[in-house]
């Protein structure tokens, strides 16, 4: 909170009652599909959402887009029981996969770098949804998967030089940023990639904790103190 996020979740909710944005809760989600609640989180006083992988979802709306070449940052903790054989979305603006796509994404695993954090910014063209403007893709598969039963803490930054992507308070990858501008589209979702109330695309199967969005770039030592803070 002394970071100033613009909306933070901490998923401790109760069955049946909406995913609390602890900033003035100007920003509550909507969870769908199979979610538990009340797990065991990063700390004892506040529980976390663990999420089925194929339905469970938050749907938040039509927030954080940051269009343009906007810095921003976005964070959580995640507890994976399985990797997605496509990818794994824990919190994203990409929508779900028809027609033009575009946002950004905070990822627990990527395609055929199963396993690894991934981050990204970008839009696409048409059905096919392939990739056309903006931000590149960092993944770090050098440096290993994210465990499987095991809290990680993920961070990706984006500015106007570069993107980053930060596991435990350690920096993975930092890629540099093609110049176009990424379009004012997406629908924000915690867990899932969708269009905030339907079908969902690249479902979390395992737990998320603590998700926070911030209009900024956190710093190196900003990133670690949150690690050790949840650790």
């Amino acid at each position: 909170m002394a970071d100033a996020p613009v909306a933070y979740w901490r998923l401790g909710d109760a069955a049946g009652m909406p995913a609390r944005d602890e900033i003035g809760d100007a920003h509550p989600g909507t969870f769908y599909g199979t979610v538990e609640h009340g797990v065991a989180g990063i700390v004892p006083e506040n529980g976390a959402a663990r999420f089925d992988g194929t339905t469970g979802c938050i749907g938040i709306g039509e927030y954080f887009r940051f269009p343009g070449r906007v810095a921003f940052s976005v964070e959580g903790w995640v507890n994976l029981s399985e990797y997605g054989s496509e990818g794994t979305r824990m919190v994203s603006t990409e929508g779900y996969p028809t027609g033009i796509r575009s946002g950004w994404n905070l990822s627990a695993s990527y395609g055929d770098n199963t396993g690894y954090p991934y981050f990204d910014a970008w839009s696409s063209e048409g059905t096919d949804n392939q990739y056309v403007t903006g931000a590149y893709a960092s993944t770090s598969p050098d440096e290993g998967k994210l465990p499987l039963g095991e809290w990680s803490h993920v961070v990706g930054t984006f500015d106007d030089e570069a993107e980053e992507i930060w596991v435990n308070g350690v920096l993975r990858n930092r890629v540099r940023q093609s110049t176009l501008n990424h379009p004012d589209a997406g629908t924000l979702t915690i867990g899932c990639a969708g269009s905030g109330s339907g079908p969902i695309y690249l479902g979390a199967k395992g737990a998320l904790d603590e998700i926070a969005i911030y209009d900024k770039v956190l710093s190196p030592e900003r990133i670690a103190a949150h690690y050790a803070a949840g650790r």
